[in-house]
């Protein structure tokens, strides 16, 4: 993340879509651009004060505070 969005005031709310639960694609396009995804959130999730899994409907607090 930029300097910028670290000292913005406010809330900052990231969404992704969960890359990697299901099976392998077969071609390697698709998964190089699944690793770099997956990657990409764990960068970001290391910089995170809260991280919430949401899956049907239902959040699942991961790390931080209460959903």
């Amino acid at each position: 993340m930029t300097d910028a969005l670290l000292s913005a005031p406010g809330q900052l709310i990231l969404v992704g879509n969960e890359t990697n639960l299901e099976s392998a694609p077969l071609d390697a396009i698709t998964r190089r651009s699944r690793d770099l995804a997956g990657t990409l959130h764990q960068d970001l999730a290391a910089r995170c004060d809260q991280i919430i899994l949401t899956v049907t409907s239902l959040p699942l607090t991961v790390t931080g505070g209460a959903a």
